[in-house]
Order: C-alpha cells, then sequence, then structure tokens
C-alpha cells in the first residue's frame, strides 16, 4: 500500500522519443513488480494504472498495467503482454493531461513510440467506472486514443493527452534537505510533525537557547484526482496536475483551495508543501482547533468533512448525481465529476 501511494505521487515526466532516455524518465523493464516512481496514468475501481509499453507487430505501443500484464487496444481486441516496460521518472518535470475533443493534438504531447513510422503519443480517457490510458495516434487528419477494456479495443475521440512542462526552478526542486525531506509522514501526526522538525531544528540564537519554528509541511496525497472511499486527513491534501495549487481540510475544519508557493519533491516519492495562499474557503466560521479533521469523498458522491471526536461538520450535497471523482484544475478549480469527465458539483 506504502508503493502504490508513493506512485502516485511521483507522475511528472520529461520529454521522450522512441528508444531514448533523457533526464530522470526512463523505460524500465517489467521484473515481476512495479518499478519504483512509475507514472500512474489512470485508475479503475480504486485500482491505479501504471503507463507501459510493448512491441507488437512492428510497432511500440502505450497501455496500461493491469495486475501483471501491459494491456493495449490492437485490431479491435485488447491484448495483453508479459513483457514489457513501465515509464518511471526521478525527475521534477511537471506534466500535465490536456483534454482535446477535436481530434488536435496539443504542444509537447509525450511520444511513446512508433507503428510503421506513425508516432504514438500516451493517453487517458474516462470508461465505464476508470480512467484508463492508452494510445493517440492520426488518422487522417485527426488524433483519435484507443484503449483496451474488457477484451476490446475502445476508440474514444474526447480524450487527455500528457504533455511535458518545464519546472519552475522558484517552486519546484528535488530537495535532500533532511529539515524539509526528513519527516517519516506515515508515522507522525501534523501536530507530532512539528514538535519532532522543531526538535531537530533547534540551535542557539545570540546568546539565548531558543527553537528555530520548523515549517510546517503539508503532504500531496493525490494529483490531479481523488476517487470515492478515499480521504485527506489534516496535513494531507490533493495537488493540482502543474502542483500549483491544493486542496484540503484545514486544522479548524474548513474546506479550502490554495495557491502552492513553495514545495519539495523528495527521493521517496512524496511531495511536501511548505508554503501556500488561500484563495477560496467553503465558509469563514472556523471550528475547534483541537479537534482532528478529515476530508472524504464519499460512496454517494458526497464530499465531507468530519471531525474524528464529533463526527459530521459539512457535506457539498452532491449526492445522488453520479459523481464519479474530485478532482482539482490547474486553474485551482474543485470540481466533482461524472465519469465522462462533466462536472457535477459545484452547480
Amino acid at each position: 500500500m506504502m508503493k502504490i501511494k508513493n506512485l502516485l505521487l511521483l507522475s511528472t515526466l520529461m520529454l521522450l522519443t522512441i528508444g531514448s532516455t533523457y533526464g530522470q524518465l526512463e523505460w524500465v523493464k517489467y521484473e515481476g513488480s512495479i518499478p519504483e516512481y512509475a507514472v500512474i496514468g489512470g485508475v479503475e475501481t480504486n485500482r491505479s494504472l501504471p503507463i507501459c509499453r510493448c512491441y507488437y507487430k512492428g510497432g511500440m505501443h502505450p497501455g496500461k498495467v493491469v495486475e501483471k500484464g501491459c494491456n493495449i487496444g490492437y485490431g479491435g481486441k485488447e491484448k495483453v503482454f508479459k513483457n514489457y516496460e513501465v515509464l518511471v521518472n526521478k525527475g521534477v518535470t511537471e506534466l500535465d493531461w490536456v483534454k482535446t475533443e477535436d481530434g488536435s493534438l496539443p504542444d509537447h504531447a509525450i511520444q511513446a513510440g512508433k507503428e510503421n513510422g506513425k508516432p504514438m503519443y500516451i493517453g487517458r480517457a474516462s470508461h465505464e467506472n476508470g480512467t484508463h490510458p492508452g494510445k493517440v495516434f492520426s488518422v487522417g487528419k485527426n488524433n483519435i486514443c484507443n484503449i483496451g477494456y474488457a477484451g476490446k479495443e475502445i476508440t474514444k475521440n474526447s480524450f487527455e493527452v500528457l504533455v511535458e512542462h518545464k519546472s519552475d526552478p522558484n517552486v519546484a526542486r528535488l530537495s535532500h534537505d533532511e529539515t524539509r525531506c526528513g519527516y517519516d509522514m506515515d508515522k507522525l501526526t501534523p501536530k507530532k510533525m512539528l514538535k519532532t522538525a522543531s526538535k531537530k531544528m533547534t540551535e542557539t540564537i545570540s546568546r539565548k537557547k531558543e527553537k528555530t519554528k520548523a515549517p510546517s509541511a503539508i503532504n500531496a496525497k493525490y494529483i490531479g484526482q481523488m476517487m470515492k472511499e478515499r480521504q485527506v486527513n489534516e496535513g494531507e491534501s490533493l495537488v493540482s496536475s502543474n502542483m500549483k495549487y491544493q486542496v484540503r481540510v484545514t486544522d479548524d475544519g474548513r474546506l479550502v483551495v490554495e495557491e502552492v508557493i513553495d514545495r519539495a519533491l523528495c527521493e521517496d516519492g512524496r511531495i511536501l508543501i511548505f508554503k501556500s495562499n488561500e484563495i477560496w474557503s467553503n465558509t469563514n466560521k472556523k471550528g475547534n482547533p483541537d479537534l482532528d479533521y478529515y476530508l472524504k469523498f464519499q460512496d454517494d458522491g458526497n464530499l465531507c468533512i468530519y471531525s474524528e471526536q464529533s463526527g459530521f461538520v459539512w457535506c457539498s450535497m452532491s449526492n445522488g448525481i453520479n459523481g464519479h471523482h474530485l478532482t482539482i484544475s490547474n486553474v485551482g478549480h474543485i470540481e466533482v465529476v461524472d465519469h465522462h469527465g462533466g462536472e457535477v458539483w459545484p452547480h
């Protein structure tokens, strides 16, 4: 479970061409287990779907890892391969999923392979109750996305394409600083984390012994979207794909959207956010800061805040409208969307 969390955190990419490795992006041969820093392209019934590629009939085809196989769409059928490569990334280059409905290909699309000289790009599309990675290629003047599902090759005209964005050196950086990446987020609550960090950073200032205040860190638990029955606790957040915005529950029980000012990407896959500015809140009324709050996207489609001590605090009232997942966009908008990508909350 811990590995899956770390896999979800490091889905940033650098430019790829067939047979080459750039920066920290690599295609790693599958050898019985998903490699560390695998790039997650989609989800299906609470299962993450890493991006893979395999060679078949003279072409290199991108697809999705399901259990122990690489699934692609080809010739009207879903094909499963045991010999394949998984896309991994140890760098800090940002990725974005750019939606297209007119058959166009966005700039800086990530190429995973070729077939008969035709480029194959990494795409994904919503289908049934999931988001599935697949291959994007041209048919005539337009591009389509083909995915494998339930034994068939499914063609999608509305899909997203994975593109590269350069890192902002003032915001994104790979940090090896123990005072920034030294927290064990799975063993420490936010309150204990601050106490531990402060203890590590104690130093003598002038002639008086004072404790240097440690920077509080928010752990970006999910990137881009959060599925049903998932939750974020205090000290955790859902961060946008470009990592410039986050949504979280505050220690006084409010739902907030914040612009990320300072963050660190750690070697173990965690994204820690140290500074952010609040740009939206569900309420101006603050709750009891001594309570422990968490934000949950429920199975009925409701987005709710609860306190472990006193129970219900707030809900979005979005139940019964076919909400599939919670998302935060690259401009800071939070939405509950259906499995077709349509907004169902806020109205």
